[in-house]
């Protein structure tokens, strides 16, 4: 009985968001018709549209395991976005429910915490390892004989919520970049989470414009943070759709969230351009 219930709520949604996606595509051909294009150009934006629209209408993806950091280790001027980057892995590896002496979670060993992310000899383990004693300097993690402890609070005592971090699109990183690289990376994805609330359906959903908050939230420029997360889009890292957006410069825009919100993804689509605050999409 409960299989058919979910079976038949899937097809509900199914319809539901196949209603939405039509009802967009044809406002945005109506918009194009009604525009000065030649016939040719505009089936080439209506197939633009359409493709970009249904792009991950196959995903089917659930989120995956995930660990947490205080929002209020965020900010710190003493941090830099690689040791942010290195933080949010840490975190990963540190279970989601404290405990070891009620407070803080233990991890791997910081030995094997190089080789996990294939740091060697030379100047690259000179600099974690200053990296590393930034962040015991400034409390976030200590060492336990030969163990790495993370500090953080209970779950429900963090003075500013927390940051929820997911391990498969870390482990996606990490699977296309090696050592130092990744870290920076990393960070940007931290910083795309920490602008993120799973509560509600539109707060999962970010757009490019609020770059400014989230690469200051981990101490990157603007401009590096955009290099990063035009990377996350590349590499398959994060859902995303770029569209002309409703401005006095139609400004190019991207939309992005999770891969296992890509559903969210395409109903907020949906909804700005049935809004008019999309003009159409070009990704």
């Amino acid at each position: 009985m409960d299989q058919q219930n979910n079976l038949q709520k899937q097809n509900n949604y199914s319809m539901t968001q196949s209603t939405e996606i039509d009802q967009a595509k044809k406002f945005v051909e109506k918009h194009i018709k009604n525009t000065h294009h030649e016939k040719n150009n505009q089936q080439i934006l209506l197939s633009a549209n359409e493709i970009a629209l249904s792009k991950y209408q196959v995903l089917n993806l659930s989120s995956s395991n995930w660990s947490w950091m205080p929002r209020e280790w965020l900010l710190n001027a003493n941090v830099n976005s690689e040791m942010y980057g290195l933080l949010a892995f840490i975190s990963l590896f540190a279970s989601a429910t404290p405990f070891y002496q009620d407070d803080n979670s233990i991890i791997i060993s910081e030995a094997d915490l190089k080789k996990v992310l294939n740091i060697g000899w030379g100047s690259a383990s000179n600099k974690f390892q200053e990296m590393m004693g930034t962040l015991k300097k400034v409390g976030y993690i200590s060492v336990d004989e030969n163990h790495l402890v993370i500090n953080r609070p209970a779950l429900n005592m963090t003075k500013q919520g927390f940051v929820k971090i997911y391990a498969t699109p870390v482990k996606l990183i990490l699977s296309k970049t090696r050592g130092l690289k990744s870290l920076s990376l990393i960070a940007a994805y931290l910083a795309v989470r920490n602008s993120i609330f799973e509560g509600k359906t539109h707060n999962r959903v970010l757009t490019s414009m609020n770059s400014g908050f989230s690469s200051a939230s981990i101490n990157m420029s603007s401009k590096n943070y955009s290099r990063k997360l035009k990377w996350l889009f590349d590499n398959d890292v994060l859902a995303w759709n770029k569209a002309i957006i409703n401005s006095p410069y139609h400004q190019s825009v991207y939309y992005f969230s999770e891969l296992h919100d890509a559903d969210s993804l395409v109903k907020t689509l949906c909804n700005d351009i049935l809004d008019e605050t999309i003009i159409r999409l070009i990704a």
